[in-house]
Formats: structure tokens, C-alpha cells, sequence
């Protein structure tokens, strides 16, 4: 844990202060500590306010004590909430919020991080003191952010000083190595070294401090910003300033910064925004001649200005796309299909309903989505010819039969193709069919998605479930708690998290728990209300944090017994992390990812199915599927692991891409150093499209890891899936 020392000076105490005498209520106290040392992480956690309401610098050191004998992230959690009711009493004040900031940056648990940084921020007197204190500490990247988005909900004018002071860092000076003897002696002359080494500065605290002061500055200290300062983010909220100021002369810059190819799609993508609020409609054959430019005009900016075209609903324009549509390469049509997409011009609309005939996959598919959300006349027919040719390769299909869903949703010649598909061979036309089915079919298909709950497929199983759960009727517990006895890791997780939601019943993984109370009691019972159940919620994450024992990765917790690891073995990871200081490197990254993976390992449950899929330039499995895995290979895997070296590119794409060739993995667990260099997709953007489509009646759980910096694709992959996203400096 990092300890962060203070001057006793600092925090002195101050005159008037609400301090109970250190006598009163000392009976109290050793009975509510013994209750509490009796109980430890099974005891009243009601008790611990109880003794912080004290108010005594005896109570305080009586927590403080019990912190340290508590195992579970729950009983630790609530000593850390009590602590802010100290903030204020003169001789329980330091040492309450020192603990406060010491289990911020020091805590394993996130829970507890989080909670002792809302802890700071919930002390008027002296939080934003601590905080800052944490924002300037060499804590983790996203502790110190967290510290300043707190700092600054609380700060006034007095902050502002020290705003500027986090947006315009002191240079960092990188000791020297020591010389010896006179030559020594001469150097210490000629350049002082630091007295203490020097915490690494954050782009991100530049970013927020910058955001912070924006309302404050001039003009020319916001142009001075946007042109002069490297970091992207400042560069685009500045611009997003002067632009929303009126501010004149942006617009030729704006023009250069869309024509500057060396500039990252985001910022000319600003850039294109800003033209079309300065210029409107006449930016048309502008962005119409970039679009053309596949080299040089990355598809987030194409994508970005055809939506912006589209958004005007300006007929000039409207007249000049139309005459692009199915016209030009894959990427010139995709661009005219979505900068027309709300055209209403008959002539449009017919060839909009012709594009569903394209024959490049992203093109056809911007076309089914646009035809189906807009209901285009002549759209269904063609969709449903296309859908009945009997050799349809699987996901197609399932992108027509969600189309047709949104325009048949009310012919009962469709529901009964649906009913058809929900139990056929096909995986994915299978899962959609059910999908489908749960969220407009009603009650009446509740045995059909009962029997999917059986199915062999995982997946099937899942999406039965979701969907049972949607028709949100009492009828669906019977079902699903015959069935949660059979199933486990994740999908047991699934199923008591399901029935939680509800019922708001606290049984949780326990099939016979849950099969015994609906034997006894689900004649006449009613699913809970959101808002009743939204009080349960806390409980419920109580109960789980009073577990001791987890298998984790980078803090991620891992509940899968089918789960798949992809490990970034590229060159870059032989490089060490940053460390706490400047010119003080941390650990190697590969090192880290290997402690990580084996500690995950051996956590994992004894019948767990897992792989290990390591990339590079290529990527090498280290077994054909989890399904393959025997109990008995955890050595091996472990040996795997310990074997792993770095070297070559990153080749991101079709690194997930083999992990979703595995049909019985449920949770994927992705660690990366850096943006894609190799492989048949670089865009991140692109990655993000790929494996969303791949994932759409998949529902994997993706974690992601990000090492050494922050990606945004593994940010992206994370939230799309109800994953997790890490970054670990």
C-alpha cells in the first residue's frame, strides 16, 4: 500500500471544534467493539456507525483496528464510509481522512477505493485538501482522475490557481545519473537535482483541469490552447469553445485541420462539425470530394460527414447525394446511403430499396437497416425474397429476419416462421428468432422459450432466459428455477441474477434455495416493483462483497467456467510500464500480464473450461477450444503461461476473432498494450463494428485490459458487451 505522509503542521488543530470528551461514552464503545470483534466479517455492519458516532479520537483508533481485522470487502467498505463523520473533530479529523486517502491509493479492492475516495469528497472541511494531495500522489491513473472530478465538484475560486498549475505542469526534470569525486560536485552545481523524486503529470488531469477553467478564459488564450497545445482532447473542447462563441476566423482553420490527413480521424472530424455550423449546406462538395479519397479519409470521418449532411435536411444537398447512390466503389455508396437516409423523395426511396440488392456486405446492411427502420415501400418484399433463397449464409439471414421483424411485426404467417427458426439448427437464426419472439410475441410463447432453457447450446440458453424475463409475467419462475440447477459459472450467475430481478428474493446461487421457496410459496405470487426492488439492490451488493475469496484478473471478477484469455504477447510488452516517478520505470508489462494470468488460473474454479489465446504478428491458441481443456491440465496451462515471451506486431482482430470461433466460450478476457499494427482490420472503429456484429446474438461478455495506456477499442469491445474496462499504468 503507498503510505502518504503529512505534516502535522498542515492539519493542526482548529479552535472550536465538536470533539466528544474522551470519556464519554467509553462503556459504549467496548461493547459495540466487542460485538463487532466477536462477529468480525459476519457481524452487524450497523454496529460500525454506531461506534463512529462516537466521535472520539478512542473510536476512531477502535475502526481503525477493526479495518484491519475484517477480510471481506464489505465490512472494510463500511468502516471507510463511517470515516467522513470525523472530518471536522479536531483530534480524530487527520487520522480519519489519512486512512481515507491511504485505502484510495492503496486499496486492491476497487469497491474500497471508490468508496474512500466518495468518502473525501463527502468532507467539507478538509476533503478537497486530501484530494488533491491524492491527484498529485503516484496512485493509478484513474484513482487521481476520479480525486480531481471530485475536487472540482466541490472547488471555488480559491482552486483555480491550482487548476492552471495541473494544465500548465512544471517541466519534468529526469535525474541524472551520479558522478563521482569533483565531477560530482560540479554537476550538483551546474543543475540542482529534485529534492524528491517527481510524480509523472497526466494528460488526463491537463484535460479536466482545462475543461474546468474553459468558461474563465479569453478568446485568444482559448486559440492559444487549440493551436499550440499536443494533447487532441484539448485541441477539440477548445475548438468546441470558439466555435460555440462565434468566435471568427475558426473556419479557415477548421478547413485545414479536415484537409490535414496526419491528424487523427477525431479531430477532423471536429473540424467537419465546425464547417457545417459555419457554412451549412455549402460544405457539400467538400465533404462529397473527401468521402471520395479512400486512402486518405479514414471511415469514422466519412461515416461522420454523411450523417452530418443527412442531419441538415437541406434539398440543395439532399439533390447532390442522391446522385451518388449506387455509384462508386463499396465506400463512395456507403457514404451516399447514409448522407440520404432521411431523404423522402420518391426517386430516393427507390434506390434505397435497390441498395438492398449491394453486394458488398456493409453496404447491404446499411441499406436493410435504413429500408426496415424507415419502412420503405417495396423494402419488405425484396428483404423477404432474399430471406427465403433457401443458400443464405447464417448471419445474413439473421440481419433480414431482424429487419422483417420490425415490418411483419404484425402478421401471424411471420411469428410462425419465427417459432419455426427457434428451434432449428442454426445458432445464431435460432437465437434471434427466440430473441424476437421474448420482446413482441407475448405470453403466449412462454413454453416455447421455457423448452429453449434445455437447449445444449449455452447461448440458446441465455437468450431464452433474457427473453423469459422480458415477458415479466410470475409464470416464468417455475421454468427457470427447474432449470438452475443444471447450470453453472457464468450461466448460473445469469439465472440467480435473473430471478433476483424478479422476485427481489436473496437465494442467490443456490438452485435448491430457489426451487424449495417457489414450491412453497409461488401459488399467488407477484414480481416484485422496480422501486422495491431498487431498495433490495444495495442489500444484494452487500452480500456479495462479504465474500472472501474470488478468482480475479487485473480486479476483474471472474464468474465464468468457460472462459477465454487473450494475451498480447507483440514486442511493445517487453517494454516497462510507467512507473510511480519520473525516471523511475515500473515492472515489465509482459511480467505483470503473466502474475495476472496465473493467479487467475489457479483461482479458478477446479471444473472451470478455460483457454489461453496469446498474438502477436499471428496468434497461437494454446488449446483447440475450452471444451478440450482436461481438469487435469492446469500445470500445463500454468507452464504455457510461464513460457509466454514477447515479440512481433498486434494483431488485435484476428486474435478475437479465433476466440469466437470457440462455440461454448461465455466470457472473454482481453489484455492489450497498444493500438493494432498488424492483421486484416487496423481501424479501432472497424474492430469495434466487427465484433459487435459478431457478438449480436453471441452475448459474450467481454472484459478488457488495457496496459500501459489507454485504448479506446478495448474500451469500445468492454461497454458494448456489459464487460468490464481496465487500465493499469
Amino acid at each position: 500500500m503507498i503510505s502518504l505522509c503529512l505534516s502535522l503542521a498542515l492539519f493542526a488543530p482548529a479552535a472550536g471544534g465538536d470533539s466528544i470528551s474522551a470519556g464519554a461514552g467509553l462503556d459504549d464503545l467496548e461493547a459495540l467493539v466487542s460485538e463487532l470483534e466477536t462477529g468480525l466479517d459476519d457481524a452487524d455492519e450497523t454496529l460500525i456507525p454506531k461506534v463512529a458516532a462516537l466521535g472520539t479520537r478512542a473510536s476512531l483508533e477502535a475502526l481503525l483496528d477493526l479495518y484491519d481485522k475484517f477480510h471481506s470487502i464489505f465490512m472494510r467498505r463500511e468502516v471507510l464510509r463511517a470515516l467522513p463523520s470525523y472530518d471536522g473533530i479536531d483530534e480524530a479529523e487527520q487520522p480519519a481522512l489519512q486512512k481515507l486517502m491511504d485505502a484510495a491509493v492503496g486499496a486492491k479492492a476497487r469497491e474500497l477505493r471508490e468508496a474512500a475516495l466518495e468518502g473525501l469528497g463527502h468532507c467539507p472541511r478538509r476533503g478537497k485538501a486530501f484530494l488533491r494531495m491524492v491527484v498529485e500522489s503516484p496512485a493509478q491513473d484513474e484513482i487521481r482522475e476520479r480525486a480531481l472530478e471530485l475536487h472540482i465538484q466541490a472547488h471555488d475560486e480559491s482552486d483555480l490557481a491550482w487548476y492552471r498549475e495541473l494544465f500548465h505542469p512544471t517541466p519534468i526534470v529526469v535525474p541524472q545519473k551520479k558522478e563521482k569525486g569533483k565531477h560530482r560536485r560540479k554537476a550538483e552545481e551546474e543543475e540542482p537535482q529534485p529534492k524528491k523524486p517527481l510524480v509523472y503529470p497526466l494528460e488526463s488531469l491537463r484535460v479536466m483541469a482545462f475543461e474546468t477553467l474553459i468558461e474563465g478564459m479569453g478568446d485568444q488564450e482559448l486559440m492559444e490552447a487549440f493551436q499550440r497545445d499536443p494533447n487532441l482532447r484539448i485541441k477539440v473542447r477548445a475548438m468546441d469553445a470558439l466555435s460555440a462563441r462565434g468566435y471568427e476566423g475558426l473556419q479557415p482553420i477548421a478547413r485545414d485541420l479536415l484537409d490535414n490527413i496526419s491528424l487523427p480521424a477525431v479531430m477532423r472530424a471536429k473540424a467537419a462539425e465546425v464547417l457545417v455550423k459555419e457554412r451549412g449546406g455549402a460544405v457539400v462538395d467538400l465533404f462529397i470530394d473527401l468521402a471520395k479519397k479512400q486512402e486518405v479519409t479514414p471511415d469514422l470521418l466519412r461515416r461522420r460527414m454523411a450523417e452530418l449532411l443527412s442531419d441538415l435536411h437541406d434539398p440543395k444537398v439532399d439533390k447532390k447525394t442522391e446522385k451518388l447512390l449506387g455509384r462508386g466503389k463499396p465506400h463512395q455508396r456507403l457514404f451516399a446511403l447514409i448522407a440520404s437516409r432521411a431523404n423522402q423523395d420518391k426517386k430516393v426511396v427507390k434506390k434505397l430499396v435497390k441498395a438492398l440488392s449491394d453486394k458488398d456486405p456493409r453496404v447491404w446492411r446499411a441499406a436493410v437497416e435504413i429500408a426496415s427502420e424507415r419502412r420503405l415501400e417495396g423494402a419488405e418484399k425484396e428483404l423477404q425474397k432474399q430471406f427465403e433463397k433457401s443458400r443464405q449464409e447464417e448471419e445474413r439471414l439473421v440481419v433480414l429476419m431482424k429487419a422483417l421483424t420490425r415490418l411483419r411485426g404484425e402478421d401471424p404467417a411471420w411469428w410462425a416462421e419465427l417459432e419455426k427458426h427457434a428451434t432449428g439448427k442454426a445458432r445464431e437464426l435460432r437465437n434471434a428468432a427466440l430473441s424476437a419472439l421474448g420482446h413482441y410475441g407475448g405470453r403466449k410463447y412462454l413454453d416455447l422459450l421455457a423448452n429453449a432453457l434445455s437447449h445444449p447450446d449455452w447461448s440458446t440458453r441465455l437468450v431464452a432466459l433474457r427473453a423469459l424475463e422480458e415477458l415479466h409475467i410470475p409464470e416464468v419462475i417455475g421454468p427457470i428455477t427447474g432449470r438452475m440447477g443444471e447450470e453453472e459459472g457464468r450461466l448460473l450467475l445469469e439465472f440467480s441474477e435473473t430471478l433476483w430481478r424478479l422476485t427481489g428474493k436473496p437465494f442467490g446461487k443456490r438452485p435448491a434455495a430457489w426451487k424449495g421457496w417457489w414450491q412453497a410459496e409461488g401459488e399467488g405470487f407477484e414480481l416484485i416493483e422496480p422501486k422495491a426492488l431498487a431498495k433490495l439492490e444495495q442489500q444484494e451488493e452487500n452480500r456479495r462483497l462479504r465474500q472472501v475469496t474470488r478468482a480475479e484478473f487485473f480486479g476483474i471478477r471472474i464468474e465464468s467456467t468457460r472462459v477465454i484469455f487473450i494475451i498480447d504477447i507483440s514486442g511493445s510488452m517487453n517494454e516497462p510500464l510507467r512507473g510511480e516517478y519520473v525516471g523511475r520505470p515500473g515492472e515489465i508489462r509482459i511480467d505483470v500480464a503473466k502474475r495476472e494470468l496465473t493467479s487467475a488460473l489457479k483461482a479458478l474454479e477446479p471444473t472451470a473450461l478455460y483457454n489461453i489465446i496469446t498474438f502477436s504478428s499471428g496468434v497461437a491458441p494454446w488449446a483447440e477450444s475450452v471444451a478440450s481443456v482436461s481438469k487435469k491440465s492446469r500445470d500445463e496451462a500454468l507452464e504455457f503461461v510461464d513460457r509466454l515471451a514477447a515479440a512481433g506486431g498486434t494483431n488485435l482482430y484476428e486474435a478475437l476473432e479465433t476466440a469466437f470461433e470457440d462455440p461454448d466460450v461465455d466470457t472473454i478476457i482481453v489484455l492489450s498494450d497498444g493500438e493494432p499494427t498488424v492483421g486484416p482490420v487496423l481501424q479501432p472503429d472497424r474492430i469495434r463494428e466487427e465484433v459487435a456484429r459478431w457478438n449480436a446474438d453471441r452475448n459474450i461478455e467481454i472484459h478488457c485490459v488495457a496496459v500501459g495506456g489507454s485504448l479506446r477499442v478495448l474500451e469500445w469491445i468492454a461497454a458494448d458487451s456489459g464487460g468490464t474496462y481496465v487500465r493499469y499504468q
